[in-house]
């Protein structure tokens, strides 16, 4: 009985080893799991700020009361990227002898090096502007 209640006393060096790499192992997963976390953490903050700044353009674009068609770049934000591009879609004449025309208002908001981008467009009828 004396031998028994020595076995029964406490956990063998293999059995510690085992139950330490078991702990490391799953700490190891864990923290793959957290780093991928926080990195799409800042993948949606930045889509989310883009994505922000592209209504920003389109509506700044939107609220002139004339429209010039052309494409212009500028520079926003912590390296975020504008591309502006107005056209004219269509033509036609209203009452009242006034010439109006369809405009496709497209604004690419991007950032990164791996060329990340959202892009927005809005169709809107404004006054034709007459070509020089």
């Amino acid at each position: 009985m004396n031998d028994e209640a020595k076995k029964d006393q406490g956990f063998t060096l293999l059995e510690v080893i085992v139950a330490l790499m078991i702990a490391a192992l799953a700490l190891a997963a864990m923290m793959g799991a957290l780093s991928a976390g926080l990195s799409g953490e800042g993948r949606a903050v930045d889509q989310l700020q883009a994505v922000s700044l592209a209504r920003s353009e389109l509506a700044a674009e939107a609220a002139l009361p004339h429209l010039t068609p052309g494409e212009r770049s500028v520079t926003l934000m912590r390296g975020f990227q504008s591309k502006i591009e107005t056209r004219q879609v269509a033509k036609g004449h209203a009452a009242g002898g006034r010439v109006l025309a369809l405009y496709q208002i497209d604004v690419r908001v991007e950032w990164g090096s791996a060329g990340h981008g959202v892009a927005l467009s809005e169709r809107l009828v404004r006054d034709a502007v007459e070509a020089p």
